[in-house]
């Protein structure tokens, strides 16, 4: 369970892979604008499944980013063939 200081009340945060409840290892404050952002870094107590969620993620993360240049590469060569058309056009 973890309890901040702002809130004194307590909350299950249970790990999605083995149900153990997570550990905060860190926790930062930001400002975004104007508004304060309190950021709570938690992990799995248990290494091995921490382990596979960060490769989880990681892999999630790559197909993301191979979406967002798929979808850059796409659009430049939409602006290509554009840009060709219009070039026939006239």
């Amino acid at each position: 369970m973890v309890k901040t200081k702002d809130s004194p009340k307590l909350t299950k945060n249970p790990c999605s892979s083995c149900g153990k409840e997570r550990v905060v290892i860190k926790t930062y404050k930001e400002y975004v604008g104007n508004s304060l952002v309190i950021n709570t870094l938690t992990a799995c107590p248990d290494p091995d499944c921490q382990s596979r969620i960060d490769t989880q993620l990681a892999k999630e993360e790559r197909f993301r980013a191979e979406m967002k240049l798929a979808s850059a590469r796409r659009l430049l060569e939409q602006k290509e063939r554009r840009a060709e058309s219009l070039k026939k056009a006239l």
